[in-house]
């Protein structure tokens, strides 16, 4: 008799003992916050750069779990912000200019959290193209980016600094794996792109392709009156068949959440994406530029930085280097 009840206070203990750690298990599981890191196509510069800062915040954090996600680019990564159904996403001050007019709601509750690379403008034609310079796409088939892509409304813009509109040309509406193979079709004459340099998709097109690069002339075009935009360049044989450095222009990249996300959370990403930034830089060449410095994370401001950003640069001391009309 003594035997069998101290069986089951045994086996009750042990019972409550399992129901106990499995509480706590599920505890701990409840207390990691998922985070959604929206981005580009797989085949953009963004989407291996957000894998490496998730991997970066999930080893360096506690209680995040960062995804990066794919996405169909800037204005996407915006609305998917806005509607929080993302936390994190990359965009860029094109985007945001347009969206302030068009859409004002959305860049509303935008917050920046960091500052990254330029983003390069492409401009790529087949090899025996008679297309020489930016004027000569007139009347051509032109892959202009997918509809309501961050490309499109760089070409508005492009196309507005040389005294065109989409009218001008055949306007294709094609994603860059769209353009690509167009290009590698031959059924279209003229791809555009706003990328990181080099950019996977571009330098798969210039190994199986012959295509060229079209400069964009500096002087020509009046660049002052578009600030969102900057002088560029795509060096010296980056892609094959491109022996020359190229003039171009481009514009930055930016990291935004949205304002309601926890403001010890942004400063632990932060934190863990710049403190941590070798391991970034082995992943993607471009990571280099997400660092705690001046010239990336201020340049192109237009939305508030988000409090914990605030928090991590007054930290190290970077919030007191920030250029007159940075406030917040």
């Amino acid at each position: 008799m003594k035997k069998t009840v101290f069986i089951l206070a045994f086996s009750v203990l042990l019972i409550t003992l399992l129901v106990l750690i499995e509480r706590t298990e599920a505890q701990k599981t409840e207390k990691v916050r998922r985070i959604s890191f929206v981005t580009a196509a797989q085949t953009a510069t963004y989407y291996p750069l957000a894998g490496g800062m998730a991997s970066l915040i999930n080893k360096y954090t506690k209680g995040i779990q960062v995804t990066a996600e794919p996405s169909a680019g800037a204005i996407e990564n915006i609305r998917l912000i806005y509607a929080k159904r993302a936390e994190i996403g990359f965009a860029d001050p094109i985007v945001l200019t347009f969206l302030k007019k068009e859409a004002p709601e959305l860049v509303a509750v935008l917050r920046q959290i960091l500052g990254g690379q330029g983003n390069t403008y492409h401009l790529m034609v087949h090899a025996n193209s008679n297309i020489h310079r930016f004027s000569d796409i007139r009347g051509k088939r032109v892959s202009i980016g997918a509809p309501g892509s961050g490309l499109e409304k760089t070409n508005t813009m492009v196309f507005a600094l040389h005294g065109m509109t989409f009218s001008d040309v055949k306007a294709e509406y094609l994603s860059f794996g769209e353009t690509s193979q167009a290009m590698k079709d031959k059924t279209i004459d003229v791809a555009t792109a706003g990328a990181g340099v080099p950019n996977p998709t571009w330098t798969e097109l210039a190994t199986t392709t012959d295509i060229r690069f079209i400069p964009i002339d500096l002087n020509a075009i009046p660049l002052r009156d578009f600030p969102a935009l900057h002088p560029d360049r795509i060096p010296a044989k980056t892609y094959r068949g491109q022996p020359n450095e190229v003039a171009t222009i481009g514009f930055h990249a930016q990291i935004y959440v949205h304002k309601d996300l926890d403001e010890d959370m942004v400063y632990q990403m932060i934190k863990a994406i710049c403190e941590h930034n070798g391991e970034l830089q082995k992943i993607h060449v471009l990571a280099k530029y997400y660092v705690a410095a001046p010239e990336y994370i201020f340049r192109g401001h237009i939305v508030p930085f988000h409090p914990g950003a605030i928090r991590y640069f007054k930290e190290i001391g970077l919030w007191d280097k920030r250029p007159k009309g940075v406030e917040n």
